[in-house]
Protein backbone atom coordinates (compact mmCIF):
# COMPACT_ATOMS: atom_id res chain seq x y z
CA UNK A 1 0.00 0.00 0.00
CA UNK A 2 2.92 2.42 0.89
CA UNK A 3 4.11 2.34 -2.69
CA UNK A 4 0.33 2.87 -4.04
CA UNK A 5 0.10 5.83 -2.34
CA UNK A 6 3.94 7.40 -3.01
CA UNK A 7 2.72 6.91 -6.91
CA UNK A 8 -0.77 8.40 -6.47
CA UNK A 9 1.20 11.33 -4.64
CA UNK A 10 3.72 11.90 -7.45
CA UNK A 11 0.92 11.14 -10.46
CA UNK A 12 -1.39 14.24 -8.44
CA UNK A 13 1.82 16.38 -8.22
CA UNK A 14 0.19 18.14 -5.47
CA UNK A 15 1.00 16.67 -1.76
CA UNK A 16 -1.32 18.99 0.09
CA UNK A 17 -4.79 17.00 -1.84
CA UNK A 18 -3.46 13.76 0.07
CA UNK A 19 -3.67 15.13 3.56
CA UNK A 20 -5.97 14.19 5.79
CA UNK A 21 -7.50 14.01 9.76
CA UNK A 22 -6.45 11.60 12.55
CA UNK A 23 -8.90 9.38 12.88
CA UNK A 24 -8.32 8.73 17.08
CA UNK A 25 -10.37 6.55 19.54
CA UNK A 26 -9.66 6.75 23.07
CA UNK A 27 -10.82 3.66 24.88
CA UNK A 28 -11.62 3.35 28.58
CA UNK A 29 -13.23 1.16 30.86
CA UNK A 30 -16.22 3.49 31.85
CA UNK A 31 -17.38 7.17 31.95
CA UNK A 32 -18.12 8.00 35.13
CA UNK A 33 -16.33 10.48 37.30
CA UNK A 34 -12.53 10.36 37.63
CA UNK A 35 -9.32 11.40 37.44
CA UNK A 36 -8.94 9.51 33.57
CA UNK A 37 -11.99 9.92 32.48
CA UNK A 38 -12.33 13.69 33.09
CA UNK A 39 -8.89 14.04 31.08
CA UNK A 40 -11.21 12.92 27.95
CA UNK A 41 -13.59 15.40 28.44
CA UNK A 42 -11.24 17.88 28.84
CA UNK A 43 -9.79 16.41 25.70
CA UNK A 44 -12.65 16.64 23.86
CA UNK A 45 -13.17 20.13 24.40
CA UNK A 46 -9.60 20.91 23.49
CA UNK A 47 -8.11 18.91 20.46
CA UNK A 48 -7.16 19.98 17.30
CA UNK A 49 -10.72 20.04 15.12
CA UNK A 50 -8.38 20.70 11.96
CA UNK A 51 -5.91 17.81 12.68
CA UNK A 52 -7.96 15.01 14.48
CA UNK A 53 -11.44 13.19 14.20
CA UNK A 54 -11.70 11.91 17.95
CA UNK A 55 -13.68 9.18 18.97
CA UNK A 56 -14.71 7.85 22.67
CA UNK A 57 -15.82 4.31 23.57
CA UNK A 58 -15.89 3.24 26.92
CA UNK A 59 -16.30 -0.79 28.09
CA UNK A 60 -18.76 -0.70 31.06
CA UNK A 61 -20.77 1.39 33.29
CA UNK A 62 -23.70 3.74 32.84
CA UNK A 63 -21.57 6.57 30.92
CA UNK A 64 -22.32 9.44 32.87
CA UNK A 65 -19.95 12.02 31.38
CA UNK A 66 -20.75 10.90 27.70
CA UNK A 67 -23.36 13.57 27.29
CA UNK A 68 -20.58 16.17 28.45
CA UNK A 69 -18.44 14.67 25.67
CA UNK A 70 -20.98 14.32 22.91
CA UNK A 71 -21.96 18.17 23.36
CA UNK A 72 -17.98 19.15 22.34
CA UNK A 73 -19.14 17.18 18.65
CA UNK A 74 -17.40 13.94 19.59
CA UNK A 75 -19.14 10.52 19.14
CA UNK A 76 -19.42 8.28 21.79
CA UNK A 77 -19.66 4.45 21.60
CA UNK A 78 -20.92 2.26 24.51
CA UNK A 79 -19.52 -1.14 23.98
CA UNK A 80 -21.23 -2.17 27.38
CA UNK A 81 -24.69 -4.48 27.68
CA UNK A 82 -26.83 -2.13 28.90
CA UNK A 83 -24.00 -0.75 31.26
CA UNK A 84 -23.04 -4.75 32.27
CA UNK A 85 -19.86 -6.10 31.06
CA UNK A 86 -19.59 -7.63 27.35
CA UNK A 87 -18.21 -10.79 27.61
CA UNK A 88 -17.52 -10.37 23.24
CA UNK A 89 -16.33 -6.82 24.28
CA UNK A 90 -13.12 -7.51 22.04
CA UNK A 91 -14.75 -7.94 18.68
CA UNK A 92 -17.28 -4.91 19.73
CA UNK A 93 -13.78 -3.11 19.34
CA UNK A 94 -12.82 -4.70 16.30
CA UNK A 95 -15.72 -3.61 14.61
CA UNK A 96 -15.64 -0.40 15.70
CA UNK A 97 -11.86 0.31 14.41
CA UNK A 98 -12.71 -0.83 11.16
CA UNK A 99 -16.03 0.80 10.69
CA UNK A 100 -14.47 4.10 11.60
CA UNK A 101 -11.56 3.44 10.10
CA UNK A 102 -9.40 4.20 12.80
CA UNK A 103 -5.55 5.12 12.61
CA UNK A 104 -4.47 5.51 16.44
CA UNK A 105 -6.14 3.65 19.18
CA UNK A 106 -5.25 5.10 22.66
CA UNK A 107 -5.78 3.09 25.53
CA UNK A 108 -6.65 4.22 29.45
CA UNK A 109 -6.79 2.21 32.34
CA UNK A 110 -5.99 -1.11 33.06
CA UNK A 111 -9.23 -3.11 31.43
CA UNK A 112 -9.36 -1.11 28.37
CA UNK A 113 -5.91 -1.18 27.46
CA UNK A 114 -5.79 -5.44 28.13
CA UNK A 115 -8.34 -6.01 25.86
CA UNK A 116 -7.94 -2.77 23.43
CA UNK A 117 -4.74 -3.43 23.05
CA UNK A 118 -5.80 -7.06 21.57
CA UNK A 119 -8.10 -5.95 19.93
CA UNK A 120 -6.13 -2.92 17.98
CA UNK A 121 -3.67 -5.80 16.90
CA UNK A 122 -5.60 -8.01 15.81
CA UNK A 123 -7.16 -4.97 13.67
CA UNK A 124 -3.27 -3.91 12.32
CA UNK A 125 -4.42 -0.36 13.55
CA UNK A 126 -1.64 1.99 12.52
CA UNK A 127 -0.96 3.10 15.81
CA UNK A 128 -1.47 2.13 18.98
CA UNK A 129 -0.63 4.10 22.69
CA UNK A 130 -1.24 3.36 26.14
CA UNK A 131 -1.62 5.82 29.21
CA UNK A 132 -0.55 4.43 31.96
CA UNK A 133 -2.24 6.43 34.81
CA UNK A 134 -1.40 3.99 38.13
CA UNK A 135 1.84 3.67 39.60
CA UNK A 136 2.83 0.21 40.48
CA UNK A 137 2.89 -1.41 44.48
CA UNK A 138 3.59 -4.30 45.60
CA UNK A 139 0.48 -4.29 47.73
CA UNK A 140 -1.50 -5.06 43.63
CA UNK A 141 -1.39 -8.86 43.27
CA UNK A 142 -4.69 -8.48 40.61
CA UNK A 143 -4.44 -10.80 37.54
CA UNK A 144 -5.74 -7.99 35.48
CA UNK A 145 -2.80 -5.62 36.28
CA UNK A 146 -0.35 -8.65 35.65
CA UNK A 147 -1.88 -8.61 32.19
CA UNK A 148 -1.84 -4.72 31.96
CA UNK A 149 1.90 -5.09 32.63
CA UNK A 150 2.06 -8.45 30.02
CA UNK A 151 0.51 -6.40 27.41
CA UNK A 152 2.88 -3.48 28.13
CA UNK A 153 4.99 -4.60 25.23
CA UNK A 154 2.35 -4.02 22.15
CA UNK A 155 1.79 -0.03 22.10
CA UNK A 156 4.23 1.79 19.60
CA UNK A 157 4.10 3.89 22.97
CA UNK A 158 3.59 3.94 26.13
CA UNK A 159 2.84 7.25 27.72
CA UNK A 160 3.40 7.62 31.65
CA UNK A 161 1.83 10.41 33.77
CA UNK A 162 5.13 11.45 35.22
CA UNK A 163 9.18 10.83 35.15
CA UNK A 164 8.45 8.70 39.00
CA UNK A 165 6.28 6.30 36.75
CA UNK A 166 8.66 5.69 33.67
CA UNK A 167 11.82 5.53 36.25
CA UNK A 168 9.48 2.81 38.26
CA UNK A 169 8.49 1.22 34.51
CA UNK A 170 11.86 0.74 33.52
CA UNK A 171 14.08 0.30 36.56
CA UNK A 172 10.98 -1.65 39.39
CA UNK A 173 9.34 -3.54 36.48
CA UNK A 174 11.50 -3.66 33.91
CA UNK A 175 8.64 -3.49 31.56
CA UNK A 176 9.92 -4.55 27.75
CA UNK A 177 8.25 -1.92 25.99
CA UNK A 178 8.97 -0.35 22.08
CA UNK A 179 9.32 3.78 23.61
CA UNK A 180 8.27 5.24 26.68
CA UNK A 181 6.95 9.02 26.62
CA UNK A 182 6.23 11.47 29.85
CA UNK A 183 2.90 13.45 28.98
CA UNK A 184 1.85 14.99 32.48
CA UNK A 185 -2.04 15.23 32.58
CA UNK A 186 -3.16 18.51 32.42
CA UNK A 187 -5.91 21.12 33.76
CA UNK A 188 -8.42 23.15 32.95
CA UNK A 189 -7.23 26.19 34.55
CA UNK A 190 -10.00 28.50 32.60
CA UNK A 191 -12.88 26.02 34.40
CA UNK A 192 -10.38 26.06 38.06
CA UNK A 193 -10.37 29.22 38.04
CA UNK A 194 -9.97 31.50 41.55
CA UNK A 195 -11.60 34.36 39.95
CA UNK A 196 -15.05 32.22 39.55
CA UNK A 197 -14.88 31.41 43.34
CA UNK A 198 -17.36 31.05 44.78
CA UNK A 199 -18.65 34.50 47.00
CA UNK A 200 -20.07 32.74 49.33
CA UNK A 201 -16.62 32.31 51.53
CA UNK A 202 -16.54 33.97 54.45
CA UNK A 203 -13.27 35.01 56.00
CA UNK A 204 -14.48 33.42 59.56
CA UNK A 205 -13.08 29.98 61.51
CA UNK A 206 -13.69 27.27 61.16
CA UNK A 207 -11.03 26.65 58.15
CA UNK A 208 -11.74 23.89 55.86
CA UNK A 209 -9.22 21.59 55.26
CA UNK A 210 -10.49 19.47 51.73
CA UNK A 211 -9.23 16.45 50.23
CA UNK A 212 -10.31 13.93 47.24
CA UNK A 213 -10.29 10.62 45.89
CA UNK A 214 -11.68 7.22 46.05
CA UNK A 215 -11.66 5.55 50.06
CA UNK A 216 -9.00 2.90 49.60
CA UNK A 217 -5.72 1.92 50.55
CA UNK A 218 -4.15 4.08 48.16
CA UNK A 219 -5.20 7.42 49.23
CA UNK A 220 -3.96 6.97 53.72
CA UNK A 221 -7.47 8.27 54.60
CA UNK A 222 -6.76 6.47 57.85
CA UNK A 223 -3.74 9.51 58.54
CA UNK A 224 -5.80 12.04 56.95
CA UNK A 225 -8.19 11.20 59.86
CA UNK A 226 -4.99 10.89 62.48
CA UNK A 227 -3.83 14.29 61.15
CA UNK A 228 -7.37 15.73 61.69
CA UNK A 229 -8.03 14.43 65.08
CA UNK A 230 -4.02 16.00 66.09
CA UNK A 231 -5.05 19.57 64.93
CA UNK A 232 -8.34 19.49 66.50
CA UNK A 233 -7.40 18.00 70.13
CA UNK A 234 -4.38 20.90 69.59
CA UNK A 235 -6.94 23.39 69.82
CA UNK A 236 -6.72 23.91 65.82
CA UNK A 237 -10.58 25.12 64.52
CA UNK A 238 -11.19 23.52 61.38
CA UNK A 239 -13.68 21.52 59.18
CA UNK A 240 -12.40 18.56 57.08
CA UNK A 241 -14.29 17.64 53.98
CA UNK A 242 -13.59 14.08 51.87
CA UNK A 243 -14.43 13.86 48.16
CA UNK A 244 -15.02 10.43 46.94
CA UNK A 245 -16.66 6.73 47.43
CA UNK A 246 -15.26 3.63 47.72
CA UNK A 247 -14.64 0.17 49.96
CA UNK A 248 -13.21 1.72 53.04
CA UNK A 249 -16.03 4.22 53.80
CA UNK A 250 -17.62 2.54 56.47
CA UNK A 251 -14.20 2.06 58.29
CA UNK A 252 -13.44 5.19 58.12
CA UNK A 253 -16.60 6.87 59.82
CA UNK A 254 -15.96 4.26 62.48
CA UNK A 255 -12.60 5.78 62.66
CA UNK A 256 -12.80 9.47 62.97
CA UNK A 257 -15.70 8.32 65.61
CA UNK A 258 -13.10 6.74 67.30
CA UNK A 259 -10.87 9.31 67.53
CA UNK A 260 -13.76 12.10 68.67
CA UNK A 261 -13.73 13.80 65.22
CA UNK A 262 -16.87 12.76 63.46
CA UNK A 263 -18.44 16.09 63.82
CA UNK A 264 -15.26 17.78 62.33
CA UNK A 265 -14.93 15.02 59.30
CA UNK A 266 -17.30 14.85 56.60
CA UNK A 267 -17.87 12.49 53.81
CA UNK A 268 -18.90 14.26 50.82
CA UNK A 269 -19.42 11.13 48.74
CA UNK A 270 -19.38 11.23 44.88
CA UNK A 271 -19.84 14.62 43.40
CA UNK A 272 -19.97 16.53 39.77
CA UNK A 273 -17.13 18.72 38.55
CA UNK A 274 -19.40 21.62 39.48
CA UNK A 275 -19.64 21.03 42.66
CA UNK A 276 -16.17 19.57 42.93
CA UNK A 277 -15.02 22.94 41.70
CA UNK A 278 -17.39 24.95 44.18
CA UNK A 279 -16.26 23.27 47.14
CA UNK A 280 -12.76 23.96 45.64
CA UNK A 281 -13.73 27.57 46.14
CA UNK A 282 -14.82 27.30 50.04
CA UNK A 283 -11.98 25.54 50.74
CA UNK A 284 -9.01 26.92 52.54
CA UNK A 285 -5.76 23.94 52.24
CA UNK A 286 -5.84 20.74 50.15
CA UNK A 287 -4.49 18.07 51.85
CA UNK A 288 -3.52 14.83 50.02
CA UNK A 289 -2.01 11.62 52.13
CA UNK A 290 -1.44 9.15 49.25
CA UNK A 291 0.77 6.09 49.86
CA UNK A 292 1.71 6.27 46.42
CA UNK A 293 0.16 8.47 43.74
CA UNK A 294 1.18 8.58 39.91
CA UNK A 295 0.12 11.81 39.18
CA UNK A 296 -2.31 13.40 40.87
CA UNK A 297 -4.53 15.91 39.17
CA UNK A 298 -6.46 16.76 42.13
CA UNK A 299 -3.50 18.23 43.46
CA UNK A 300 -3.04 20.59 39.93
CA UNK A 301 -6.76 20.85 40.18
CA UNK A 302 -6.63 22.43 43.75
CA UNK A 303 -3.37 24.51 43.16
CA UNK A 304 -5.57 25.98 39.82
CA UNK A 305 -7.93 27.18 42.43
CA UNK A 306 -4.89 29.00 44.59
CA UNK A 307 -5.12 26.74 46.91
CA UNK A 308 -2.03 25.82 48.81
CA UNK A 309 -1.07 22.29 49.64
CA UNK A 310 0.21 19.75 51.79
CA UNK A 311 0.44 16.42 49.91
CA UNK A 312 2.88 13.01 50.39
CA UNK A 313 6.50 13.03 49.10
CA UNK A 314 5.62 9.94 46.67
CA UNK A 315 5.09 9.34 42.92
CA UNK A 316 4.19 12.62 40.33
CA UNK A 317 3.40 14.66 43.16
CA UNK A 318 7.10 15.06 44.00
CA UNK A 319 7.19 16.71 40.30
CA UNK A 320 4.05 18.83 41.05
CA UNK A 321 4.57 20.91 43.76
CA UNK A 322 7.64 22.58 44.85
CA UNK A 323 8.52 22.22 48.45
CA UNK A 324 7.70 25.50 50.70
CA UNK A 325 6.56 27.52 47.37
CA UNK A 326 3.57 26.21 46.07
CA UNK A 327 2.56 24.28 49.11
CA UNK A 328 4.75 21.47 50.94
CA UNK A 329 5.82 17.83 50.46
CA UNK A 330 5.53 15.54 53.86
CA UNK A 331 6.78 11.84 54.01
CA UNK A 332 3.79 9.80 53.34
CA UNK A 333 2.69 8.46 57.31
CA UNK A 334 4.56 11.40 59.07
CA UNK A 335 0.77 12.62 60.85
CA UNK A 336 3.24 15.19 63.27
CA UNK A 337 4.92 16.35 60.15
CA UNK A 338 1.48 16.77 58.00
CA UNK A 339 0.14 18.79 60.85
CA UNK A 340 2.82 21.10 61.52
CA UNK A 341 3.02 22.09 57.70
CA UNK A 342 -1.00 22.09 57.99
CA UNK A 343 -0.88 24.23 61.14
CA UNK A 344 1.94 26.80 59.74
CA UNK A 345 -0.92 27.88 56.51
CA UNK A 346 -3.56 28.22 59.42
CA UNK A 347 -1.29 30.49 61.34
CA UNK A 348 0.25 32.75 58.74
CA UNK A 349 -2.64 33.16 56.15
CA UNK A 350 -0.85 35.70 54.10
CA UNK A 351 2.31 32.79 53.47
CA UNK A 352 -0.76 30.72 52.59
CA UNK A 353 -2.14 33.28 49.94
CA UNK A 354 1.07 33.63 48.18
CA UNK A 355 1.78 29.87 47.54
CA UNK A 356 -1.84 29.28 46.53
CA UNK A 357 -0.72 32.31 43.43
CA UNK A 358 2.47 30.45 42.91
CA UNK A 359 0.43 27.21 42.61
CA UNK A 360 -1.83 28.17 40.10
CA UNK A 361 0.97 29.95 38.00
CA UNK A 362 2.81 26.48 38.33
CA UNK A 363 -0.23 24.73 36.87
CA UNK A 364 -0.29 27.43 34.23
CA UNK A 365 3.04 27.22 33.06
CA UNK A 366 3.92 23.12 33.60
CA UNK A 367 0.16 21.31 33.74
CA UNK A 368 -2.63 22.98 31.71
CA UNK A 369 -4.64 20.63 29.22
CA UNK A 370 -3.77 22.27 26.28
CA UNK A 371 -0.21 21.48 26.79
CA UNK A 372 -1.25 17.88 27.88
CA UNK A 373 -3.49 17.92 24.28
CA UNK A 374 -0.48 19.22 22.21
CA UNK A 375 1.82 16.77 23.81
CA UNK A 376 -0.58 14.22 22.51
CA UNK A 377 -1.07 15.34 18.97
CA UNK A 378 2.38 15.87 18.31
CA UNK A 379 3.09 12.24 19.70
CA UNK A 380 0.55 10.86 16.99
CA UNK A 381 1.71 12.62 14.23
CA UNK A 382 5.51 11.45 14.77
CA UNK A 383 4.34 7.77 14.99
CA UNK A 384 2.57 7.57 12.14
CA UNK A 385 5.16 9.41 10.23
CA UNK A 386 8.14 7.14 11.88
CA UNK A 387 5.37 3.91 10.34
CA UNK A 388 5.51 5.72 6.84
CA UNK A 389 2.12 7.38 6.75
CA UNK A 390 2.88 10.71 5.51
CA UNK A 391 -0.56 11.51 4.76
CA UNK A 392 -2.01 13.31 7.39
CA UNK A 393 -2.78 17.28 8.28
CA UNK A 394 0.39 18.86 10.24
Amino acid sequence: MRPLRNFLKKQIGDSETMERKINVLHLINELEYGGAEVLLLDFARHFNREKLNLFVAFLDGEGTLRGAIESQGVRVFDLSLKGRKNPLVFFSILRLIKKLDIDVVNTHLVMASVIGSAAAKASKVKVLVTTRHYDYNKEIKSLRFKLDRLMAKYPDCLVVVSRETKRIVKQEEKLKVKQIQVIYNGTDVDYFNPLKKSQSKLDTSPKIIGSIGRLTTQKGYDKFIKIISKLVHNGARINAEIIGVGEDYQRLVEQSKAMGVSENVHFCGRLSRERVKEKLSLWDIFMLTSNWEAFGIVTTEAMAMELPVVVSKVGGLTEIVRDGIDGFLVESGDIDGFAEKVSYLLENPESAMEMGRNARQRVIENFSIQKMVNSYQRLYIKLLESKGYQEFVH
